[in-house]
């Protein structure tokens, strides 16, 4: 049985007044759809309410980006099992979000393939720095535990500013980043292990500061698990009939 791989990555669409509603990739039934959703909207006057989570998907965390005592922003990640190639998602404004150039709601979809078809698809999540965003340069991944073979592990991050969002990493596979210039702009791009059997540590990655101390990012680390094998089973006599009545 082969790992789970990297399928396709989308692209970040962004708005500054209403709903997102990112391009889901190629897909098909059982591929695994996982999400970075991003919200900046620092002159909202009270913390920022959550990201509502669309029907039938999971949210797996968020970090959070921190002001002046108050939240300004969030970073969150969701996932759906497709049911065929037609999946189509839209992401709702929070209940008390700011609007307009001072802000940015952006969303991206990557598609995985190859991964246990019921249940979790991931032996594994963590959100690094989740209470409040990073906002120093070059911070690390969140550790994730490996409990198997041929496993895929993922490190998605999400940047809320407009710096460049080039996250690299020994050791790891770089991705294909995605930015917007909508209103404050945002940032995406992820790093990956293939088919790996071990636990990933807290790795260093390179990652340029925010501009704006007050927004920051974050990455959230899935393992991938593959299908599960088939067990072996015992020796098992089948009666048949063919076109004649059989006796015993």
């Amino acid at each position: 049985m082969a790992a789970p791989n990297l399928q396709a990555e989308g692209a970040l669409a962004a708005s500054t007044t209403s709903t997102v509603g990112p391009t889901v990739p190629t897909h098909a039934a059982d591929d695994i759809l996982f999400a970075t959703v991003i919200i900046y909207a620092p002159n909202t006057g009270a913390n920022v309410s959550a990201i509502p989570t669309p029907a039938s998907w999971t949210k797996i965390g968020e970090a959070n980006m921190v002001g002046a005592l108050i939240t300004v922003g969030k970073i969150a990640w969701y996932w759906i099992r497709a049911s065929g190639s037609g999946t189509t998602v839209t992401f709702t404004r929070g209940a008390n979000w700011d609007t307009g150039n001072d802000t940015c709601y952006a969303a991206r979809v990557d598609v995985i393939r190859g991964c246990v078809t019921t249940g979790n698809p991931y032996d594994n999540t963590g959100v690094a720095n989740s209470s409040v965003a990073y906002t120093a340069a070059n911070q690390a991944f969140v550790g994730v535990t490996v409990t198997g073979a041929e496993r895929m592990v993922v490190q998605f991050g999400g940047c809320g500013d407009n710096t460049t969002f080039a996250m690299t990493a020994t050791g790891w596979t770089a991705g294909t980043g995605s930015a917007t210039s909508t209103g404050t702009d945002a940032n995406s791009m992820n790093q990956r292990k293939d088919n790996v059997s071990s636990s990933t540590g807290t790795d260093t990655a390179t990652v340029d500061a925010p501009a704006n101390t007050e927004s920051g990012y974050s990455f959230c680390g899935v393992s991938f698990k593959p299908p599960v094998t088939g067990r072996g089973i015992g020796p098992r006599v089948i009666l048949q009939a063919v076109n004649r009545a059989s006796t015993y």
